[in-house]
């Protein structure tokens, strides 16, 4: 990964014509280019769906807070095929999150490197490439000063343009900010997936589906990592780790995290989320980890009161039995819906015992890939619903080919890969 004291980069010029100085902060537009959401607007993790069988980790390098703190604002300024948009951002601190923290509407997917949704181009200014290696930016033609705006830092007032089409929506109430968190408990849940309990330094609001950054002393780059719970304004998070073979921050948290450490968070992020003023029925997939953000919905959904007749179908993908985890809370949430709520465990490696279907009754098991078993599950008298998936790129890719077969209208479908 580059070191963060990299020298500044020129920006390449696409215009060829000499280009006049950029304008003064005070000639830009200080407000979000987008400052309310329609009620139709498309809400899902990613752009027109293309599969991939990238199986890259949501991770990036960026600069620790503390070093942000110190450091001299320089002024941005955003094109877009509608409009400009003006903020500033902190010398080693992320175009793509001075954005989003000021409340401006920046494409992006992962925000840590690997999907390339916040691809832009440096009109003018210097500026950082805090981590050339990437995933993401392999795609990139630099020649054209094509950056990620999640990799890139300004080293003084920068132009820079998005392709066209890039515009999102923003929820104004959950706008990301950064923030200190305390590891308030840590608790395996099998030999690979550890829950990670925080507690924040300022209260958060966020949607169900979305995810946060998380950044740990002495590892390089954030992390991404969707919450399981769902309580709002919240001032604790459950989030779910995978242990990586190489994963920095993972190793970190198997080996040397313990209570009372610190971690830098930045969030909330994601639109893979659930809006609870819409009353479809939902379809959730999800593989190993993925669980996370499902937890979020269906606990939104079905750990309340009843309201109306919203019904969920759950599908939960794992290779064998002892690579379970929230089993007893999925049964619970199944017991409590009065049949609304189904969720099916899917076993790729082997049979459901016996003994695991009567600890379970209020679930259903079967053997299989989770796309293949969510194809012969789903109800047929699910109305209009909306599918939601997380998990491994490849697992997700499959379940979108799995839900366009069976006629999902693809502003149904939300998604976030985990590799």
């Amino acid at each position: 990964m580059a070191s963060s004291t990299a020298a500044c980069s020129p920006a390449t010029s696409i215009c060829g014509n000499g280009a006049s100085p950029m304008p003064s902060l005070s000639a830009w537009p200080s407000r979000p280019c987008c400052t309310t959401r329609p009620k139709s607007a498309m809400r899902r993790s990613g752009r027109r769906w293309k599969p991939s069988c990238s199986t890259a980790m949501k991770t990036s390098a960026s600069e620790p807070m503390h070093t942000m703190l110190h450091s001299t604002p320089h002024a941005i300024l955003i094109r877009t095929p509608s409009g400009t948009a003006g903020y500033q951002a902190m010398a080693d601190e992320r175009l793509l999150d001075a954005g989003l923290r000021a409340g401006h509407c920046l494409p992006y997917e992962c925000a840590t490197g690997t999907c390339g949704q916040c691809r832009a181009t440096v009109l003018h200014g210097q500026h950082r490439d805090l981590w050339p290696e990437a995933p993401a930016a392999a795609k990139l033609r630099r020649e054209r000063g094509e950056v990620l705006m999640c990799q890139t830092a300004a080293c003084g007032p920068l132009e820079v343009a998005l392709p066209k089409g890039a515009e999102q929506m923003l929820e104004p109430h959950c706008w990301p900010a950064r923030q200190q968190a305390r590891v308030s408990g840590l608790r395996l849940l099998n030999a690979d997936i550890i829950e990670l309990r925080l507690e924040l330094s300022a209260p958060l609001d966020f949607l169900p589906g979305q995810f946060v950054l998380l950044g740990a002393p002495g590892v390089t780059g954030y992390r991404a990592y969707s919450m399981v719970n769902h309580d709002m304004p919240a001032t604790a998070l459950t989030l779910l780790i995978k242990r990586k073979p190489d994963g920095g921050f993972s190793t970190w948290l198997f080996q040397t995290a313990r209570e009372g450490m610190r971690v830098d968070l930045f969030g909330p992020l994601g639109k893979a989320t659930f809006e609870a003023d819409t009353m479809q029925d939902i379809v959730c997939i999800a593989g190993g980890s993925g669980i996370a953000g499902m937890m979020s919905i269906v606990g939104a959904i079905h750990g309340q009161p009843l309201r109306g007749t919203r019904r969920t179908d759950m599908f939960f993908g794992v290779r064998a039995a002892h690579d379970l985890f929230y089993a007893s809370e999925l049964n619970a949430l199944a017991e409590r819906s009065n049949g609304l709520l189904q969720v099916t465990v899917a076993l790729s490696e082997a049979q459901p015992a016996p003994a695991l279907i009567e600890r379970h009754p209020a679930l259903r098991f079967a053997h299989g890939f989770v796309h293949e078993v969510a194809m012969h599950g789903l109800r047929p008298a699910l109305e209009a619903p909306t599918a939601f998936l997380a998990g491994p790129p490849v697992a997700v890719d499959a379940g979108i080919r799995m839900l366009m077969k069976q006629k999902f209208p693809l502003q149904r479908i939300r998604f976030d890969r985990f590799g």
